[in-house]
């Protein structure tokens, strides 16, 4: 059976810190903000065609705020099982 190498070319996932926008002056600490962390493994190698391959990566928050995902966008044929979400600090 013929194989073929796919390869995820695009992973667009919309995210907004729900942090403090409020201006800093000299004496106040930045403003706190939701860091995006993406991990997992998404190397597909030869697949047959016709095959299903699932693989699993991991979405989180490394900042000290909220963060807010509001959409997630795959390439045509790729399937994502998160659209919206809040992550908290540390939170994946």
């Amino acid at each position: 059976m013929p194989s073929r190498a796919f390869v995820l070319a695009l992973l667009c996932v919309s995210v907004s810190s729900c942090g403090s926008s409020s201006p800093t002056g000299p004496s106040q600490p930045p403003p706190s903000s939701g860091v995006l962390a993406l991990s997992g493994d998404l190397t597909f190698g030869d697949v047959p065609v016709a095959t299903l391959v699932q693989r699993t990566f991991t979405v989180g928050n490394t900042g000290d705020a909220s963060l807010a995902i509001t959409g997630v966008t795959v390439p045509d044929g790729y399937v994502s099982t998160l659209s919206t979400d809040t992550l908290f600090p540390g939170e994946t």
